[in-house]
């Protein structure tokens, strides 16, 4: 090999290093500016977040809300909220629903019309397709997030009350 095709190969060789490490740093840019940074949840501290769970918490003017997931279309959906103890405090009845996510809200009354008070409650979720069988239906509730921590990795961890440790990537809204 003489020294001009040398000297081409060594400026591809150096050119593929570039390359490659450009594309590592970029990458990197980009999952900074794609992820939620730790001052960002450190800001979610008296916020709620919507994530899985069945433990749920009145808002300040009594009222609870929630989402479900629903795995196909149901003819016909319900949701039960219950008090600690278990006790069936009201049963929400939503009707013939398509696939996909569905908001549901709470009042705070009872069946009777009754306030129920604080809670925590229990959110229940049953749905059947038009042939009577049961749907996959998964809850999403709000939770007020009280403090966050740091696992072993350093990674934070959402502190929600009846809900417990949560990881940020597993919230679906801030609220």
């Amino acid at each position: 090999m003489d020294n001009n095709q040398m000297v081409a190969q060594m400026a591809q060789f150096s050119s593929l290093s570039g390359i490659t490490e450009m594309n590592s740093t970029l990458s990197s840019i980009a999952d900074m500016l794609g992820g939620t940074t730790t001052s960002d949840i450190l800001s979610w501290v008296g916020s709620t977040v919507l994530v899985e769970g069945d433990v749920a918490y009145q808002r300040t003017d009594g009222t609870l809300g929630g989402t479900i997931l629903l795995g196909e279309d149901a003819s016909n959906v319900e949701v039960t909220i219950s008090d600690a103890e278990g006790t069936k405090l009201k049963t929400v009845s939503l009707g013939a629903q398509e696939a996909g996510s569905l908001d549901f809200e709470w009042d705070g009354s009872t069946d009777s019309g009754e306030a129920a008070g604080n809670g925590p409650f229990t959110i229940s979720v049953s749905a059947q397709n038009a042939d009577g069988k049961s749907v996959s239906a998964q809850t999403l509730v709000w939770a007020p997030v009280q403090s966050v921590s740091f696992d072993s990795d350093g990674k934070p961890v959402l502190n929600l009350p009846g809900i417990g440790q949560t990881s940020p990537d597993d919230v679906v809204k801030v609220g």
